[in-house]
């Protein structure tokens, strides 16, 4: 439901706008429909769910991607609220450009994080099934060999499910695949802490 809240926002922010008031309105907007409390309830479990997603993966490889291909840290939604929030036009303005030049260069970024990642194959095109098995190995904390075994088995699943005909671009690819793994790996890591 977050990401649903930030691509309306993102959209909004992309958009050509008219009025000076309009990132203000937006939110105010969203937060009519979505209720009083309701983004920092989301705000909320976002940090619990990354505080246990962190027990279980070490995210300084992605982290580290992601500064390679985008020449920013990691984006923080709650940043993101603040800016919003705040009726600082500069760093709104600021907050527009940058979405637009993401949407911009969307398709570049995302493959250039699967590269940075290790995940591609050598000609960029493809998943890689031995890159992204010695990339979770690399990022696992889970010291449980079962739970590990699930993990690179689930893996395998996304990696195919990415090579399916109807995906037909890279880009398209790793959306796919990072789709299919990111819930994966987070259902495993509640796994290994009931088990």
């Amino acid at each position: 439901k977050f990401a649903v809240l930030l691509l309306c926002a993102c959209q909004g922010l992309s958009a050509p706008q008219n009025e000076g008031g309009s990132f203000l309105k937006l939110f105010n907007q969203l937060s009519d429909v979505l209720g009083d409390g309701y983004i920092e309830d989301i705000i909320k479990m976002r940090r619990v769910s990354r505080k246990v997603k962190d027990s279980c993966y070490d995210v300084e490889l992605e982290k580290k991607a992601l500064k390679e291909c985008t020449g920013e840290k990691e984006f923080d939604p709650e940043d993101f609220i603040k800016i919003l929030r705040s009726d600082n036009t500069e760093a709104k303005m600021k907050l527009k450009e940058k979405m637009k030049k993401f949407n911009e260069n969307k398709s570049e970024v995302v493959t250039c994080f699967a590269k940075a990642l290790g995940i591609m194959t050598e000609d960029g095109e493809n998943v890689s099934e031995e890159g992204v098995s010695m990339m979770l190995e690399k990022v696992s904390k889970i010291k449980d060999q079962e739970i590990n075994e699930r993990l690179q088995n689930r893996a395998t699943l996304c990696v195919d499910l990415s090579q399916s005909c109807n995906v037909n671009s890279a880009f398209m690819r790793v959306k796919t695949f990072i789709g299919c793994i990111k819930p994966a790996m987070m259902n495993l890591c509640v796994a290994n802490h009931f088990k």
